[in-house]
C-alpha cells in the first residue's frame, strides 16, 4: 500500500523505550561518586581541590561559569595512549667552522619533566611532549688586526661570547611554559 509501517505494534516500542529509560535511571543512581567529590544541596557533586562539579545522572564533569551563571561541561579528551606513537630524534650538520648558533630541544615526556620540577600537568591529555627548534643569531665579529684577528677567524674567542638568543630560549623556554601549563585548567 506504499506505507513504511513494519507492522510491529507501537506499544512495544514505547514499552522498550520506557524500560531502557528506567534501566539508565537505575544505573545513574548506582553510579559511584568519584573520589574527592562531596554532594551539594542542589544535587551536584563538587571537588574543592580542582573546583570541578560532577552530575550522577550524566556522569560528566562540569565547571561553573560565573559569567553565564551556568554549568559548562568539560569535554573529555579521547585517550590516545594506544592510537598515537611518536618517535623523535634530531641531528644537526654545521657546514661552517663558526660557533653553532642554532639549538633544538626535545622533551619526550613533558609530564614527567613537569613532575620533576614540581609543576604537575596531570590535567592535560597524554602523551605530552615538547619539540622546539631555535634559529640563532649572533652579530659578526668586528674586523680587528693582529693576534685578535686570528682569534676571530678561528672562532676561539667566540666561545667566550655570551649565549645566543637561541641558546637562551633553549635553556629557559620550558621554565616559562610549564608554570603556564600547570595553571591552565581549560
Amino acid at each position: 500500500s506504499g506505507t513504511r509501517f513494519s507492522g510491529a505494534p507501537l506499544w512495544r516500542f514505547t514499552l522498550r523505550r520506557d524500560e531502557q529509560r528506567r534501566f539508565l535511571d537505575d544505573d545513574a543512581q548506582q553510579a559511584a561518586v568519584p573520589d574527592g567529590f562531596t554532594q551539594q544541596p542542589d544535587g551536584w557533586y563538587w571537588n574543592s581541590k580542582h573546583n570541578v562539579f560532577w552530575r550522577a545522572s550524566t556522569r560528566n564533569f562540569y565547571r561553573y561559569s560565573e559569567l553565564t551563571k551556568t554549568y559548562v561541561e568539560i569535554s573529555r579528551e579521547p585517550s590516545v595512549d594506544k592510537e598515537l606513537r611518536l618517535l623523535a630524534e634530531a641531528s644537526s650538520i654545521h657546514r661552517h667552522e663558526r660557533l653553532r648558533e642554532d639549538r633544538h630541544v626535545i622533551v619526550r615526556d613533558l609530564a614527567k619533566a613537569a613532575q620533576a620540577l614540581k609543576m604537575p600537568i596531570d590535567h592535560l591529555a597524554r602523551p605530552v611532549a615538547l619539540f622546539a627548534v631555535y634559529d640563532g643569531h649572533r652579530p659578526a665579529p668586528a674586523p680587528t688586526t693582529g693576534e685578535a684577528a686570528a682569534e676571530a677567524t678561528t672562532g676561539e674567542s667566540l666561545e667566550e661570547a655570551p649565549p645566543t638568543c637561541a641558546e637562551f630560549c633553549a635553556r629557559n623556554f620550558h621554565l616559562k611554559l610549564l608554570p603556564q601549563l600547570a595553571e591552565f585548567k581549560g
